[in-house]
Formats: structure tokens, sequence, C-alpha cells
């Protein structure tokens, strides 16, 4: 068949990230950077004429990265943003009107894992409360009741959530404890181990354990 170029100003020194379809596939979510990629625009744009119209914008003094994923619900789409200088998950509608920040605190390394859409629930990962530590955890699409799931000074990651959010199955470890994983009821914080690498003769092998030092600058 034949191309349909899309709108834009071939003349210009423009970058372009990576594209989104919109779920039913009437169109597509363009990520577009001047040179200098200190603002970002997402494009909506019909791949049947090539019209574009843009419904995000962002800028930034010195440098703003790409937008690694989109998450779509039925009213609009998840991003993960830093706007507030920490990474955050912003709700957008489908024209890209606002709806709202979901979270708040540090939160970095943050990644939507899951949204209940039926319970209004959204489950992520984030070093939200120590930067060497990543846990999981859920906000309610409204931005209220943030709440951390994992347990203990363990990074956690891996996790294989149940299709009602139930249940959470994690693994974890921290520089003294190897890769353990655990079943944890999300409704109540309970958890308990159902597999350990630690073998029973880790403790001959006489390994040096690393210590977590932290400094003040």
């Amino acid at each position: 068949g034949s191309v349909t170029w899309a709108d834009f100003n071939q003349d210009e020194d423009q970058y372009f990230g990576t594209p989104f379809w919109r779920p039913d596939g009437s169109g597509l979510l363009v990520q577009w950077m001047p040179r200098e990629q200190n603002e970002l625009r997402l494009y909506e744009l019909n791949p049947v004429s090539g019209a574009t119209k843009a419904i995000y914008d962002e800028k930034y003094p010195t440098w703003i990265d790409w937008i690694e994923d989109l998450t779509w619900v039925r009213d609009g789409f998840l991003i993960v943003r830093n706007g507030d200088g920490w990474e955050q998950i912003y709700y957008y509608g489908n024209d890209g009107t606002p709806k709202g920040k979901l979270t708040a605190g540090n939160n970095w390394k943050t990644k939507i894992l899951k949204v209940d859409e039926a319970k209004k629930l959204v489950y992520y990962q984030s070093c939200g409360e120590l930067s060497t530590r990543t846990d999981l955890y859920r906000v309610r699409l409204d931005g209220t009741r943030q709440q951390r799931l994992t347990f203990g000074d363990y990074t956690h990651d891996k996790f294989l959530i149940s299709p009602d959010g139930g249940y959470v199955i994690t693994t974890y470890a921290n520089v003294t404890t190897p890769p353990r994983m655990a079943l944890i009821d999300t409704r109540n914080g309970k958890h308990r181990d159902i597999a350990d690498s630690k073998g029973p003769k880790l403790d001959e092998a006489n390994l040096k354990y690393k210590d977590m030092i932290w400094l003040t600058t």
C-alpha cells in the first residue's frame, strides 16, 4: 500500500521516541523532542490521515528522559515522570487532560506492574523508602491509600501478583541474606517463605559478606 506521512515539519531538527498504540488501534501516541532535548511532547497521530495533535507537553531547563512505558486504563493512561524531582505515577485522560498524581514521596526506579480497574488499584515497584531497596506498593487511582506491601529491610523483585491482587509472590534478599521467595497476603500483610536458596553447606563456604556503609555528604 501507499505510505501516509505524519504531519511533522521535515526541516526541523527533531527526535522521535518510542510510539504507543491506543488499545483499539485508532491512533498512535508519538514522542517528540527538539534537538536540545529539553522538551517532550506526546502527539496524537491519525495513522490514516497522518494528522497530528499535541496532547502532552513537558519542559525542563536541562534534560528530559523519554517515556519508557505507558499503561492504558479505560479512560486514559498512566505514565511515570519525575515532575516533582522524584519518579511519580501521573494519570491523564485519553485527550491528555491531567487527572492527578497518584504517588508521593522520594520514589525512584518506579515501574507500574498491574492495574486493577475494577478495584481502582495500581500496583507498582519503586525505591520509595530507601535508595538501595526496591519494594512493591499499591495505591488507588484517586491517589489515596498509598501502601507498601513488601516487608523487612530487603530488596524485593520478580513479583508475581495474583489475578485478584490478594496475594503476591516476591523474591527478596539483602547483603547478608541469600535470595528467598515468599508469599504475601496483601489483605493483612502476613507472609511466609516458600523457597530459600541457602543450602545446608552455605555457612561452610566462609563467604565474605558485604557491608552497607552510609556517608553523609
